[in-house]
């Protein structure tokens, strides 16, 4: 199993995946002393649109140099080209994607960020700006740009920064601008592209099945049981294209309407 685990992770890739996604999860494992220690999961959308496990890479914690490792791993294995690279917001992870894929562009996280927010207000006020945070990052609308969202969080911020100062430095800082990143794209598709959903999914199915393993003994046990869950997810789930995707001409510009 661990040969068949390590082919399949150095396997060669395409040269272009139109989408790809990064989350990294945490995992207690032993390397002398039991730590917990970050495993990166790459999901990507294929040209045929289907979507395919890229990578699974252990790196001791979350760091930007370790995102740039990831990526250039990626590079060495034929991934010459992405358009679109989902993440959450880790600081300083922009600029490694724009160096590791200069024409790439960068979305973050919808759902993580909103989480935050949540989590730092009175329970008392959690429904009213779950309602406005609704109002501020729409889906599917045909005339929303991203001036118009940008407009509608900076007065959002502005007006619930009296209250809370956690929301107060959010107004008009540029790290906003890549968490409307999605408005660029095809109205059918953005809300598949504004969270890390897909890949959140994924790794809940993985957290399922480490959860109930103590410590495991190695953080090559740990890559292989990842990987052999993530090649049994493709075979049963991610056979199928999604083409709903063929109608943005950015990612898919020679896909027939």
């Amino acid at each position: 199993m661990a040969g068949q685990i390590h082919n399949w992770r150095n396997r060669p890739l395409a040269r272009r995946y139109p989408v790809i996604l990064i989350e990294a999860i945490h995992k207690k494992v032993r390397r002398g002393h039991v730590s917990s220690e970050a495993f990166y999961v790459v999901l990507g959308l294929t040209e045929g649109m289907q979507r395919e496990v890229l990578a699974i890479t252990n790196l001791p914690s979350e760091s930007p140099a370790g995102w740039g490792e990831l990526l250039e791993s990626l590079k060495d294995r034929g991934l010459t080209q992405t358009d679109l690279v989902i993440a959450d917001g880790l600081p300083g992870l922009d600029q490694v994607i724009h160096k590791a894929f200069p024409e790439a562009r960068h979305q973050k996280c919808v759902t993580h960020f909103k989480r935050n927010i949540q989590s730092k207000v009175k329970a008392s006020d959690r429904d009213a700006i779950a309602e406005e945070l609704r109002e501020v990052f729409l889906t599917g609308q045909r005339s929303y740009t991203r001036e118009q969202a940008l407009a509608r969080f900076n007065e959002f911020a502005t007006r619930w920064g009296k209250t809370y100062r956690s929301i107060k430095r959010l107004a008009g800082s540029e790290e906003m601008d890549y968490y409307f990143t999605y408005l660029d794209f095809d109205r059918r598709i953005q809300s598949m592209i504004y969270t890390t959903n897909w890949i959140e999914r994924l790794n809940k199915k993985f957290r399922r099945s480490l959860k109930i393993r103590n410590a495991l003994p190695s953080v090559e046990s740990a890559v292989v049981l990842i990987g052999k869950m993530a090649i049994d997810t493709e075979e049963s789930t991610y056979q199928y294209p999604i083409y709903n995707f063929k109608f943005d001409q950015t990612l898919f510009p020679d896909a027939i309407q």
